[in-house]
């Protein structure tokens, strides 16, 4: 299921691409033709369940663990690590080895392999669940699906061509309509000043190349699953006791879902200032107030409710 979705989602992303009028034919042909070389990683190499492949007790045969030793046992993984690492020097890249093993709850995009991984752990509720409705699996791994996709074409995904090598392929002209999109991006985001018991505004520059992923995640996503709902007619499971809810608005609340977090001041400062995500709260809040299909799914009105979009909106992908 989620590799239809993976490429449910490379099919919105490449429509999207053929409405955007600030990039230009060459770096627009460019960009569709990486897209389809981005290699989707998913769950965990084939040969870890081959009981007839032997790869799996070759790559650990020279890992001895003893009982009762845990930190000799951690200077061994990580020296057995190292030599794996180097062993790879002067070696051709293999483009499907996946970045996470099977167990880290994250995704990633590689741009010097033009590859989006998403590890087992992750297509795990709330991420993923293969019995609740089609609509919130768009709005949750979807969401995630999309996020990556839009790694390989921000600031610095897009520098790396479709084979994984740093190249510009942008022509001037598209490259600064990026710039001056991704610049509103900053400027919206700089302008949030966060918590009350927080003095701090949101640092939107360091911050961009996240935040132009996650508003770039919601717009793929819901175009994927609109997508979906034309191809399937009869419709949508339905959850017992959110019967007052529609699809649409189920997808948007599946994505909240995925970010929702209860953190101390002290380490919401520290994610501030810090890091290259924003607090979760405003992960959700201010790409659902860039996409009028929020605002038009909860009946929101102009002038009245904050999260309906207005002309201050920004959107890059």
């Amino acid at each position: 299921m989620v590799e239809k979705m993976v490429e449910n989602l490379r099919q919105a992303f490449r429509k999207m691409l053929a409405t955007y009028k600030w990039i230009d034919r060459q770096t627009r042909n460019i960009a569709i033709e990486k897209l389809e070389f981005m290699r989707a990683v998913l769950a965990y190499p084939d040969y870890i369940i081959d009981k007839s492949n032997p790869k799996l007790d070759y790559d650990y045969e020279d890992v001895v663990i003893e009982p009762n030793q845990f930190v000799k046992n951690i200077q061994t993984m990580i020296a057995w690590k190292t030599k794996e690492e180097l062993g790879k020097l002067n070696t051709a890249v293999d483009f499907n080895e996946s970045i996470f093993g099977p167990t880290v709850v994250n995704a990633y995009h590689s741009p010097y392999k033009n590859q989006i991984n998403f590890p087992a752990a992750i297509m795990q509720p709330p991420y993923f669940d293969i019995g609740q409705p089609t609509s919130m699996n768009y709005g949750a791994i979807g969401s995630i699906i999309g996020h990556e996709i839009s790694h390989g074409f921000d600031d610095i995904g897009g520098t790396y061509d479709k084979n994984g090598n740093i190249n510009n392929w942008w022509t001037e002209k598209s490259k600064n309509n990026f710039k001056e999109r991704a610049q509103c991006i900053i400027d919206q985001y700089s302008a949030i000043r966060l918590f009350p018991y927080i003095d701090q505004n949101l640092n939107g520059k360091r911050t961009a190349e996240e935040n132009i992923a996650d508003n770039g995640e919601l717009w793929q996503a819901f175009m994927a699953y609109k997508q979906w709902q034309v191809k399937n007619p009869q419709g949508d499971l339905r959850l017992p006791g959110f019967g007052n809810f529609t699809q649409d608005q189920l997808f948007f609340l599946a994505h909240a879902q995925t970010h929702c977090q209860i953190d101390t001041r002290q380490f919401s400062l520290h994610i501030i200032l810090y890091e290259k995500h924003i607090p979760g709260k405003y992960r959700v809040d201010i790409p659902n107030m860039n996409i009028p299909a929020f605002g038009k799914t909860y009946n929101c009105k102009r002038g009245v409710d904050r999260m309906y979009p207005n002309k201050n909106t920004c959107r890059v992908w």
